[in-house]
């Protein structure tokens, strides 16, 4: 039988409002493009408490 790894990714910014976030829904659709989500973990943080409770700005939510 034959075990495929598994991985876990976080992305880290400031606030968890913009770069992070950013990345990792740019990451997420590389990764479902190429059928490997079942063997991955991406997630962002943020590194103070700025925002927390707020989702991505309106601007990285379109871009992502």
């Amino acid at each position: 039988m034959h075990f495929m790894k598994q991985y876990a990714v976080l992305f880290c910014c400031t606030g968890n409002i913009c770069r992070s976030p950013t990345t990792e829904g740019l990451v997420m659709k590389k990764v479902a493009d190429a059928r490997l989500d079942r063997r991955k973990l991406i997630d962002s943080a943020g590194t103070h408490g700025y925002h927390i409770g707020e989702p991505a700005d309106r601007r990285t939510q379109e871009a992502a």
